[in-house]
């Protein structure tokens, strides 16, 4: 009896899974639906990129053989429904309902310092002028008045502590849609499998990561979760336009040294549960058509507009790159730049003296050996020890003067080589995905430069869609070069100006209409003015030579352009070593002749501000002439633990120190430095403290948060 109520019981689970798998395929299909020949038309090689389960899985080596077939000796992208030789992947979803009318209230605040005009950036603290958000690890905290003393505020926790720390949910950004009074947050978190791999000992925990979107109503004072959305992969970047959220998220699919050994790779759909629903969107899957073996990343390129009834995911498309850098977005077009990752360094095998490279020395043999020597090799190259005979024998024959001159021969030709190598390692590959109405993707354009790129700033399209591109690269004799490269729509070189600051390389860049100004930076501070406005011939108006540099340009107006960086100084070994934060305040007026007409430093000798790496840490008061700069100590050798918001006055031609806001007690946190204004109050923020200045009774307030 016990044995048939046990077969009974697991006859019954088998039943239950059955029907649940069953339910998710029906509640998949709701939001897909592909017919039996465009399945046809869905297969790559020997793998079908659809499946009409809930999950796609494709492994490694198969991914790799797709990516080999589909190798036509062109640089472009394969994309499903966007471009030539196309596969379709995924059904587009339905359009969001209309929106809602924003509120008729005038609220003078500050948005957060970005790139481009009307395309916000994710950032930590975000404020719509009647409230102000703040990221913190794992907590949204929400100050629902902002009139000081402060003293309505809720803290959102988004998930449990863990024991073990990477697993935790943490905040990544927050983005606020201010028309419809909605707030997406955007967290990180992971979903563990555990199971025998790589091993036969133990079981391996493995830590899948997803990207998760919530949504928030916040028209009243407690928040409403409207939606959450989950995206496989860690969270990139995200940008904010038109009533449309734009989430960039990656996942690695290959290992540096072997791609073909790791798991497979599951490419789950796009999952949003709301309203007790669940809906499902399936990316489209692209592929560039000369891939290589190196270390791979799939970046996820997703567009969100909250709908009450049907799918908040307008589209979403994987684009399977090298590990990009560099992601940019104007009015028009989104950007991801990516570079080739080397296996090896070009330089460890430069000199020829590492173990047998096959592939080098079919190229340079013909180049360095007579041609009865070049004979043998050729009849016995599937023979490396016949071949290392002949060689031996060859050199063996010569005296040691010939035998030397062979030798640098060799070096010489190796040398060439891996210079080739390097320069085709050293490009920058461009993919340009064009933004349609409503949030919808549309046709890939892929173009490339030579060099590298430092940031989002190196890279600006022009209102007749150029793209200017300001690069450090390597020269001939090894040493760094810098320019400025204009491509046309197509992402085809247009022109360029090279060969800029050599033995220097960028540290900020900004375009500024038909100007780009750069700073380089080895011993002194070179800054450039750079003319764009006749395409084809950029050239360099002017330069000004300065001690230290500026991580970060800012424009004040049309002719002034305030830096943000650190001062130098010669240090006892006769080199040049950082000697504080310094801001400096440039009058390009004359553009053949710049000037530096006024700087403000920071006390201690180790001070830096987050502003050198995050643009978003700045904040500029146009309306009062005021920046503010969040300034820290790195050894803390002023012996305060705190942290200190310069707030100074910038006019013609000085920076005037008005007042120095001190968070005490700062240390060992330091990941929420930001500031912003609501009508005549400023607030800057820490992990702990909100403290509030007055800009007419210059009183303050703080508050523990």
């Amino acid at each position: 009896m016990r044995k048939i109520n046990k077969l009974f019981f697991g006859f019954l689970i088998v039943l239950v899974v059955v029907f649940l798998i069953f339910v998710a395929g029906v509640n998949v299909d709701n939001y897909k639906e592909i017919n039996n020949k465009e399945l046809q038309d869905l297969t790559v090689g020997n793998i079908n990129l659809s499946n009409d389960s809930s999950f796609i899985k494709i492994s490694k080596t198969d991914l790799l053989n797709i990516l080999k077939e589909t190798n036509t000796g062109s640089n472009q992208v394969l994309y499903s429904g966007r471009s030539e030789g196309i596969a379709k992947v995924a059904m587009d979803s339905a359009q969001s309902a209309p929106s809602t009318m924003p509120l008729s209230e005038s609220i003078d605040y500050s948005g957060t310092n970005v790139q481009v005009s009307g395309v916000d950036e994710g950032d930590i603290v975000k404020t719509n002028g009647k409230k102000i958000f703040i990221g913190r690890q794992n907590e949204l905290i929400v100050i629902n008045n902002v009139s000081p003393p402060i003293n309505d505020v809720i803290n959102v926790e988004i998930s449990k502590n863990d024991e073990l720390y990477f697993n935790n949910e943490t905040i990544q950004s927050i983005l606020i849609d201010e028309k419809n009074e909605l707030l997406y947050l955007i967290t990180q978190k992971y979903f563990t499998e555990t199971k025998f791999d790589k091993t036969l000992l133990f079981p391996q925990r493995i830590d899948i990561p997803v990207t998760v979107v919530f949504t928030y109503d916040i028209k009243d004072t407690e928040l409403k979760k409207l939606n959450q959305l989950e995206i496989d992969g860690y969270y990139y970047q995200s940008r904010f336009k038109d009533e449309i959220l734009y989430i960039i998220t990656n996942k690695n699919t290959f290992s540096f040294n072997n791609p073909t050994t790791i798991d497979d790779l599951v490419l789950r759909p796009i999952k949003e549960i709301k309203n007790n629903s669940t809906f499902y969107f399936e990316s489209d899957l692209i592929m560039p058509k000369e891939p290589g073996a190196e270390n791979k990343s799939i970046y996820s390129i997703t567009t969100i507009k909250y709908d009450n009834t049907d799918n908040s995911v307008v589209d979403s498309l994987d684009m399977l790159l090298d590990y990009s850098n560099t992601v940019y977005m104007s009015q028009n077009n989104l950007y991801v730049a990516y570079k080739k990752q080397m296996m090896i360094p070009w330089f460890y095998y430069r000199f020829g003296n590492q173990q047998p490279n096959i592939d080098v020395f079919k190229e340079i043999y013909p180049k360095v050996y007579p041609r009865e020597i070049q004979a043998q090799i050729e009849n016995n190259l599937s023979d490396n020890e016949k071949i290392i005979e002949i060689l031996n024998g060859y050199f063996e024959s010569l005296d040691s003067k010939t035998q030397e001159k062979l030798y640098q021969e060799i070096q010489i030709e190796v040398d060439k080589y891996y210079q080739s190598q390097r320069k085709e390692y050293e490009k920058t590959y461009i993919n340009k995905i064009e933004l349609r109405e409503n949030g919808k993707l549309g046709d890939i354009t892929t173009g490339e430069v030579f060099g590298n790129l430092l940031n989002q700033f190196s890279l600006d399209e022009d209102n007749e869609g150029y793209l200017r591109v300001a690069i450090t690269y390597t020269g001939e004799d090894y040493k760094s070069l810098n320019g400025v490269v204009i491509l046309d729509s197509d992402l085809e070189k247009y022109s360029e100006l090279l060969d800029l600051a050599k033995d220097e390389r960028i540290y900020s860049v900004r375009f500024m209409g038909d100007k780009v100004y750069l700073v380089t930076f080895k011993q002194i501070d070179p800054f450039f003015v750079i003319d764009l406005k006749n395409k084809k011939s950029p050239e360099v108006l002017g330069y000004l030579k300065i001690p230290g540099y500026s991580n970060y340009l800012h424009p004040i107006n049309d002719y002034l352009i305030l830096g943000v960086g650190q001062d130098t100084k010669e240090s006892e070994w006769g080199g040049v070593i950082n000697s504080g934060v310094k801001i400096s305040l440039f009058d390009v007026s004359n553009y053949s002749d710049p000037k530096e007409v006024a700087t403000y430093k920071v006390f201690s000798e180790n001070s830096y501000t987050p502003i050198q790496q995050d643009h978003k840490a700045f904040l500029y008061i146009n309306k009062e002439n005021l920046i503010v700069i969040p300034v820290l100590d790195y050894y803390y050798t002023t012996g305060n633990n705190k942290t200190n918001f310069y707030l100074l006055e910038v006019n013609e031609n000085e920076i005037l120190e008005r007042e120095i806001i001190v968070h005490e007690n700062n240390i060992g946190y330091n990941n929420i430095l930001r500031s912003l204004y609501i009508d005549n109050e400023l607030y800057t923020i820490s992990d702990r403290l909100i403290k509030t200045y007055n800009f007419d009774t210059e009183t303050e307030t703080e508050k523990e948060i």
